[in-house]
């Protein structure tokens, strides 16, 4: 299993591997593997669900007998370690390649096996495993990559709905502030709404202009109005308003684009950890089914391994 640190490098550009996973990812991943092993099933609830597997087949008319053959298979590995571990059986069943989670269906088990079995030795290699795993985490990645896409398809209408909402209560605001309908805001209309007007004092205090915000503070109210007024008319016009809304929402929206990068680099740094999380899964599945290790997965062993315990 060599070649699953090399993986996550083929599949990143950024090339980070799992043997140089930082400490803190590690940190990490032991905290996981402790949860994991803490709320794993009782052997009663392990044995319950192989015969649930083993019984459906049954009641369609299947059994892996059928598919089986009866003569003694040269390879065990593959049938006796998914025979009774519920972690090799969840695995394949989510992995995301078709042809091992196949390996749980009686009917298409032959096949995924000769798909599987690229050199016909009727065994599973590490190399035939890996190029296996590596299509798997690659359709997993894709799955993820396009969600992020998604989002940040998302993203970009929320911007739109935020910037529209943003300039209609601005406009709002100044009508509300603006009560002789005159055009422009004077300081007895500004300095009666920030202590009465409820929707301006809201919107004043979220806007991300300070000039704006200032004039909910008696103490720089005369300063802000002076920074507001550009043409030092003695008030504040639509003009000199949309001057300064615009400079709030330049400096919201870009607030909202930092969060919007810190969710995207969160992402991909995610993406690493799950490639190294799961090519570490791929290799420990590996390693339960190859009972002799051997280096190679035998069809009985896989047999063995997804068939479970007949029921008593």
């Amino acid at each position: 299993m060599k070649k699953y640190v090399a993986l996550v490098g083929a599949i990143f550009s950024a090339g980070a591997s799992a043997s140089n996973e930082p400490a803190d990812q590690k940190h990490r991943r032991s905290q996981a593997v402790a949860h994991s092993a803490a709320s794993a099933p009782t052997a009663e609830e392990t044995r319950a669900a192989h015969n649930a597997a083993w019984e459906a087949p049954q009641a369609a008319g299947a059994t892996w007998d059928a598919y089986v053959p009866l003569p003694p298979l040269t390879k065990q590995e593959i049938i006796t370690a998914v025979k009774e571990n519920k972690e090799v059986k969840m695995f394949l069943a989510n992995c995301g390649n078709e042809n091992l989670q196949y390996l749980l269906v009686p009917s298409r088990l032959n096949h995924a096996l000769s798909v599987l079995d690229k050199d016909g030795d009727d065994e599973i290699d590490a190399n035939e495993w890996e190029d296996a795993i590596a299509k798997a985490l690659q359709k997993k990645l894709e799955q993820r990559r396009a969600m992020r896409e998604a989002n940040a398809e998302a993203f970009r209408k929320e911007i739109e709905e935020f910037t529209a909402n943003f300039l209609n209560a601005a406009r709002e605001a100044f009508a509300l502030i603006d009560k002789d309908d005159s055009g422009s805001l004077s300081k007895t209309e500004i300095v009666r709404a920030v202590r009465e007007d409820r929707p301006v004092i809201d919107f004043l205090r979220n806007c991300g202009e300070e000039n704006l915000q200032f004039l909910l503070q008696p103490a720089r109210l005369e300063k802000a109005l002076a920074q507001l007024d550009t043409d030092n008319s003695g008030e504040v016009d639509v003009d000199e308003w949309e001057e300064a809304i615009y400079r709030g929402l330049a400096k919201r929206v870009e607030q909202l684009q930092a969060e919007q990068e810190r969710r995207m680099r969160a992402a991909a740094a995610a993406d690493e950890e799950f490639s190294a999380e799961f090519l570490t899964m791929a290799r420990a599945v590996f390693d339960m089914i190859d009972k002799d290790q051997s280096g190679t997965l035998t069809k009985k062993e896989i047999v063995d391994a997804v068939r479970g315990p007949r029921p008593s």
